[in-house]
């Protein structure tokens, strides 16, 4: 092939890596993505040897430097995914040499989910599309999920999130509940015209969404959900409220982009609990009002603990 030839081969490639990216839902980093909503991360690498005459040598050798192209893809896409709204997995990778071992172990092991190859002449032109997990328990993607390379035990949370937890406190008088000007409690959300989404009182909840109702919150492995009470602001939840083995297990949250998708996660169960944010903070904290956070602690009465277990979905609308 001449020179003038494999420029236009390499232009080519780039432009497909960038198309295919472009394909996935998520957050974009060069040739990865992240498809929050699925729960992995997707990398696409390209690869080609000098013809030496050995097709199939050659075919080995152009699919091993896609390999090595994708993995490299990944950990550029990991290191910008956010495990809470102050910390990256790249942070965390510079702090705890564990966690850098962790995660390059988790690409060693990444799935590979689709590979071809195509012959400009008699030289290969591989593609090898890779792909990990971000919690335990999807169905999409196989290996060792990121959320395992997080040192969750000795794991401290952001200075912001308030030290008081929901779960700690003695029960809420709704009538002592801080007002907000909206949303609409949690207990309106209950069957009726235009409401689809009802739950049974007469039965434990077993799971809750919370609807972002199209704010801006951006993505993260661990997030935290707060309200303003009479006694100030509580944690209503976040990792601390989950036992590690959960998080390993399953991960803290999951991600839709409608409630009814989520509601069709398995998860939550069958008597689920719609919750609509009131706001996003600064520092990335849901905040939900202190009514819905006092139906919360209602519902977590007699070692109901659907927290505990994460049962927890945030949507996007």
């Amino acid at each position: 092939m001449s020179s003038l030839g494999r420029l236009n081969l390499v232009a080519i490639l780039c432009v497909v890596c960038v198309m295919t990216a472009s394909a996935f839902a998520g957050d974009d980093f060069g040739k990865g993505a992240i498809n929050w909503t699925d729960g992995y991360i997707d990398a696409v690498g390209y690869g080609t040897a000098k013809a030496s005459g050995n097709k199939g040598k050659d075919r080995i050798n152009a699919r091993r430097v896609a390999e090595v192209v994708a993995q490299r893809t990944l950990l550029e896409t990991i290191k910008g995914v956010r495990i809470d709204s102050m910390t990256t997995v790249e942070n965390s990778m510079l702090a705890e040499d564990v966690i850098k071992t962790r995660v390059e172990g988790i690409i060693k092991g990444a799935q590979t989910v689709e590979e071809k190859v195509e012959w400009e002449g008699t030289s290969p032109v591989f593609m090898v599309r890779m792909r990990i997990c971000l919690n335990g328990g999807v169905l999409v993607c196989k290996g060792t999920p990121l959320v395992n390379a997080l040192n969750l035990e000795k794991r401290e949370e952001p200075p912001f999130v308030p030290k008081a937890r929901l779960d700690m406190i003695a029960p809420v008088d709704q009538d002592r509940a801080v007002p907000v000007s909206r949303p609409a409690p949690a207990a309106a959300l209950q069957s009726g015209p235009g409401r689809p989404y009802s739950r049974d009182l007469a039965k434990p909840v077993t799971g809750i969404v919370l609807t972002l109702e199209g704010r801006y919150f951006e993505r993260s492995l661990l997030p935290v959900i707060a309200a303003n009470m009479s006694d100030g602001m509580v944690t209503v939840y976040s990792a601390k409220v989950v036992k590690p083995s959960v998080i390993r297990e399953y991960g803290a949250v999951r991600y839709a982009e409608t409630v009814d998708n989520a509601l069709k996660i398995s998860h939550l169960g069958g008597n689920v609990l719609v919750v609509p944010v009131a706001d996003i903070t600064k520092d990335n904290l849901i905040i939900i009002s202190s009514q819905d956070a006092a139906t919360i602690k209602e519902s977590l009465a007699h070692g109901n603990n659907y927290l505990g277990e994460a049962r927890v979905v945030i949507s996007a609308r």
